[in-house]
């Protein structure tokens, strides 16, 4: 076992109590890193092991956030990978309740800044005037959308594909263009842009300013198959 090993199975066991013994017959065949995530993987664990063992996980995910969030300028979002990955990231340490971002992005897709909107366990009202006016602000040549499932899946619902033809329609006659809208759940994402080409949606349908509430529990949702045979026959 390398020394890295080591030294991250003792720093685990003195932060959690878990049994270091037992952390180290698991890394002799598995990624230690894998404990972080899934921690099933030991066995039964305490509630105050699983506790801060699932603390510490976030802690981590969030400081290597927070060092990406130090150097935006530098985030280049120019393929449909990169966006996934960006977004899974942000959304990874909220499962408790959804969350809608926005990245502002300049002419070079790279990210000007993020704008988050926090809603509850299955609620989250969006305000269009609001991201509107940040794009404005931040002198945005395109956006790219994206929102969690707190129950786990990543599959969009007709409610989220509308949601996007809404932001399609406040952005396109400003000349804003909305690159994606990336769906997050908890062992993946879902770009909308892979799917179907949104450009499609550019030539139809009036601006709608009004509040929406992208609902998870009041959704219906559509296979990949679904999303590509019905998204130009929806109702906008």
């Amino acid at each position: 076992m390398d020394l890295i090993q080591k030294d991250l199975i003792s720093a685990i066991h003195a932060l959690t109590g878990i049994s270091a013994k037992k952390m180290s017959e698991y890394s002799k065949d598995h990624n230690i890193l894998n404990v972080l995530k899934h921690p099933n993987v030991l066995g039964s664990l305490t509630d105050n092991q699983s506790l801060k063992l699932n603390a510490l996980n976030k802690l981590i995910s969030a400081q290597q956030h927070l060092s990406e969030f130090a150097q935006l300028d530098t985030v280049l979002l120019n393929g449909t990978e990169k966006a996934k990955a960006f977004f899974s990231g942000l959304l990874s340490l909220h499962h408790d309740r959804e969350y809608f971002v926005v990245a502002f992005l300049n002419v070079k897709n790279e990210v000007i800044d993020i704008l988050s909107i926090k809603g509850t366990l299955d609620s989250c009202p969006v305000y269009p005037r609001d991201v509107l006016q940040a794009a404005l602000s931040h002198d945005a040549a395109r956006i790219m959308l994206a929102h969690n499932h707190p129950t786990g899946h990543c599959d969009p619902s007709r409610e989220d594909v509308l949601a996007t033809q809404r932001f399609v329609n406040i952005f396109n006659p400003l000349d804003i263009s909305v690159l994606d809208h990336i769906v997050v759940g908890k062992n993946g994402a879902h770009s909308m842009a892979e799917y179907v080409d949104l450009d499609f949606w550019q030539e139809t349908g009036d601006a709608n300013y009004n509040v929406f509430d992208l609902s998870e529990q009041q959704s219906a949702f559509v296979t990949e198959e679904d999303f590509v045979n019905e998204s130009e026959g929806w109702e906008r």
